[in-house]
């Protein structure tokens, strides 16, 4: 992120798959990254909110369904690992 920037106001200057992939490095090293640190089963709640820099509350402030997710749900929340494919790559 640019020096002198407020963390918001670095996010809301990327607009393409292109510009994130540029900070996040190759497929390859993302891939790694998700094995390294993502496990099998049910996230807590506070695990979710240690991968980014704002409550889920705030994150899902807009979704009023995600809200109530958020709310009652006591089991735990699953992370699926995907691979990405683009269809224009950078």
């Amino acid at each position: 992120m640019e020096l002198g920037k407020s963390q918001g106001e670095a996010v809301d200057s990327y607009s393409t798959l292109c510009q994130v992939q540029q900070l996040v490095g190759s497929m390859e090293e993302s891939e790694k990254f998700a094995a390294d640190n993502l496990h099998e089963g049910a996230y807590s709640k506070a695990e979710l909110e240690g991968f980014g820099a704002i409550s889920l509350e705030a994150l899902f402030a807009d979704s009023a369904a995600s809200l109530l997710v958020l709310k009652h749900n006591t089991t735990g929340f699953k992370v699926r690992r995907c691979r990405l494919t683009l269809c224009n790559p950078c």
